[in-house]
């Protein structure tokens, strides 16, 4: 759900600053610009904003003014004060303001109120459970629903929601999350680190909102689980795309999945228990980008087939299969030197890692480059 935001000012270049700043968060929705602060009112009035940032210094109407008026037909909207005179602080507040932002405005003190209103609103709540976006292409990490990012205190913190995360909602004992988190460590030790590790992730959970995510099971010797379902996450995505192209046959869920996954599962993060599912991921995006590619191919689209390509060989470098694609599709579009560019690139990787250069040459290919097309 996004934010509605509003914005007046009777000063254009203000606005056009403010509406910058707002267009880099994905989880606000500018629904209205005034120079004529009536107009706002009016507006916000109908229903029309949750957040409202209002101008102190304005020739029709005060911003303090404009504010008490919004606050007694709209008690719900919440309100930011922009300007450049710092005594209208602590007016501000008695209004029941919900920040203060001092011109110019930055991206770090926008940021600070819309914190601030997501915050409010969770508050406002009448259940405290709020469910959760997990991301783990590239870095794991937790969203709010309202797109607000989970910062952890520490890096254990996050390997263990990761950990919970992978298992699907499955208990995990205390044994294996310490196997997998503290190998090596004195058992007593690593029982205190998972205590307090547990501590802290909830601590960090609930301060986004985020509440009974993990649950505690204290029966044979303990466990811990994820206890409330993400609102979604990549990797079920991503497992529903190759799902769907092998199920369907269309091709487009095969380009989804391969831009869902282009940063790696969990590719950031060395850890030792993820490996199985790193490789099972990895497979399948291996499975899918062939899919795009023998599409591609087989409508001799080759510059469209060119990307996905190198994708493949970024993971194997050694692959003289698809090297030798790529070198002919090069070819084919007309583009020797970006050809001989390839080559003599992977002739210096062959020598130097394996030994011996390509089993082919560069002339091999350009007799017949149609030939290295066939799948």
């Amino acid at each position: 759900m996004k934010i509605r935001v509003g914005i007046v000012d009777d000063e254009a270049p203000a606005l056009k600053r403010i509406s910058k700043v707002l267009s880099g968060y994905d989880n606000v929705s500018v629904e209205g610009i005034y120079t004529d602060p009536a107009l706002l009112l009016m507006e916000a009035e109908a229903g029309k904003f949750d957040l409202v940032l209002l101008d102190m210094e304005m020739a029709v109407m005060h911003g303090l003014e404009l504010g008490r008026r919004i606050y007694a037909i709209r008690p719900k909207v919440q309100i930011v004060y922009i300007t450049a005179y710092q005594q209208y602080a602590h007016q501000a507040f008695d209004v029941e303001a919900l920040d203060y932002i001092m011109k110019p405005v930055t991206k770090e003190s926008m940021g600070r109120a819309l914190n601030r209103f997501v915050a409010r609103q969770v508050l406002a709540m009448p259940s405290r459970t709020m469910k959760a976006i997990i991301k783990c292409f590239g870095w794991f990490r937790v969203e709010t629903e309202h797109g607000v990012l989970v910062k952890f205190r520490n890096s254990k913190s996050r390997e263990l929601l990761a950990l919970l995360f992978i298992n699907r909602g499955s208990p995990v004992s205390k044994s294996k999350i310490i196997e997998a988190l503290w190998s090596g460590k004195d058992v007593e030790r690593a029982q205190v680190n998972l205590h307090s590790t547990v501590y802290q992730l909830r601590k960090d959970l609930e301060q986004h909102g985020l509440f009974d995510i993990v649950e505690q099971d204290k029966g044979e010797g303990g466990s811990y689980r994820l206890k409330a379902p993400p609102l979604r996450d990549e990797w079920t995505q991503f497992a529903d795309l190759c799902g769907a192209y092998r199920t369907e046959r269309h091709i487009h869920y095969a380009r989804e999945a391969v831009q869902l996954y282009h940063e790696g599962f969990l590719k950031e993060h060395d850890w030792e228990w993820a490996a199985a599912a790193k490789l099972k991921a990895e497979s399948d995006f291996h499975a899918m980008l062939e899919a795009v590619i023998r599409h591609e191919l087989s409508g001799r689209h080759y510059a469209d087939a060119l990307p996905y390509m190198y994708q493949m060989v970024a993971s194997n470098p050694y692959h003289e299969e698809y090297q030798a694609r790529i070198i002919a599709a090069h070819l084919l579009e007309h583009d020797p030197l970006a050809a001989e560019a390839h080559y003599d690139k992977i002739s210096r990787l062959f020598q130097e890692d394996l030994g011996d250069p390509p089993s082919f040459t560069l002339r091999q290919v350009a007799v017949n480059p149609e030939k290295y097309m066939h799948t």
